[in-house]
């Protein structure tokens, strides 16, 4: 929770930080920040003539252009110029991040307008505001009590959650619960999620009430709806997000924890085609999911379509009770299994399924 304190703090009343003062050449928060700001735009060969830098420990407003090391000013590929105009925030990493862009292209080097501009007073209160406002772009802010945003998030969170996935019986009752928010953090695009499920009994395998916690990464789709990740990932109550951040959580962090590989065990929800295969005593079901799992730590890919069926754990005795369902579009959610038998004919299987439904 440290990175969520401390982005509380930032966006608070700075007390401590000082305020905003101009940066003179030689300085070194000039130079560390305008360093930063290269390294991050791939800048390296170029210098920063800077139209106005000010900062203090915690914020900092920077506007200015780029030129070669003959003191050219150096345009793009269009003959433009681009205005580096951003306000930057200190503590990610140990480091500088831009978290609001007011970039633009201009004509010329004399048609420099910063956001702004140098009779503008700047104070850790304007930029903080701004922030606030418009840095969802690549910090992950907090997300209110009272904002709609949280409401929002917390439905995905629901609508995926199921439970405690040692105890799940096929197509039996889902637990509805309510969420305990611990830290609650939003981008434009991705949602981190660090609480715990309530009104829910919890498993036995759970020592404590630590472990009954969720850190889940959502992303938000075309149509607004939020959607924890990686892709067909179920909440349960052992579901995790492995890496914890001590700073400021980036966008391309959450961006980059969504596209995490699934592992043994997750469990999964997908909707695909279901297929019987073989035949009497050797008959088996797949489905072929409409959206395969990308990734499974492990899975035997070199096998061309390694993805593209996955292999349910029926017994005999469901396969009957389900057999109106063969050659339909169903959903199916359970455990991720990898082949380990003869008995297993796909590199993925689905094991200790809970839902076995047509889907529309």
């Amino acid at each position: 929770m440290r990175y969520y304190l401390f982005l509380l703090l930032m966006i608070g009343v700075n007390v401590f930080s000082g305020e905003i003062k101009p940066l003179a050449q030689g300085d070194l928060w000039r130079k560390d920040i305008a360093r930063t700001l290269r390294d991050d735009e791939g800048l390296h060969d170029g210098l920063l003539n800077l139209r106005r830098i000010e900062a203090n420990t915690d914020i900092a407003y920077v506007c200015g252009l780029i030129k070669d090391k003959n003191d050219n000013f150096l345009p793009d590929a269009q003959g433009q110029y681009h205005l580096y105009d951003r306000v930057m925030v200190n503590g990610y990493k140990q480091r500088w991040v831009s978290a609001v862009h007011f970039d633009k292209a201009i004509n010329s080097p004399q048609d420099v307008h910063c956001h702004y501009g140098k009779d503008v007073p700047l104070t850790s209160a304007l930029l903080e505001a701004q922030i606030a406002t418009l840095g969802r772009k690549d910090i992950c802010q907090p997300v209110k009590a009272n904002d709609p945003l949280k409401g929002d998030i917390l439905s995905g969170l629901r609508a995926r959650y199921v439970g405690d996935s040692n105890s799940l019986t096929l197509n039996g009752p889902l637990p509805t619960v309510k969420f305990v928010i611990d830290a609650l953090c939003a981008t434009d695009d991705y949602a981190y999620f660090f609480g715990k499920p309530l009104e829910d009994r919890a498993s036995l395998f759970i020592h404590d009430d630590f472990d009954n916690r969720l850190r889940v990464v959502l992303r938000k789709s075309s149509d607004g709806a939020w959607h924890p990740m990686p892709e067909n990932s179920v909440l349960t109550q052992q579901s995790k997000v492995s890496e914890t951040y001590n700073g400021m959580l980036w966008e391309s962090d959450l961006a980059q924890l969504a596209q995490a590989c699934s592992v043994e065990g997750d469990t999964v929800m997908v909707t695909g085609k279901l297929h019987q295969l073989g035949s009497g005593k050797k008959a088996y079901w797949v489905v072929t999911p409409e959206k395969p799992l990308p990734c499974v730590r492990d899975a035997d890919d070199s096998q061309p379509g390694w993805n593209q069926a996955m292999q349910l754990a029926l017994t005999t005795d469901e396969q009957e009770s389900f057999k109106e369902l063969v050659g339909k579009k169903v959903t199916v959610g359970g455990d991720v299994s990898l082949a380990l038998s003869a008995h297993h004919h796909t590199p993925l299987v689905l094991e200790n399924l809970f839902r076995l439904t047509e889907s529309k």
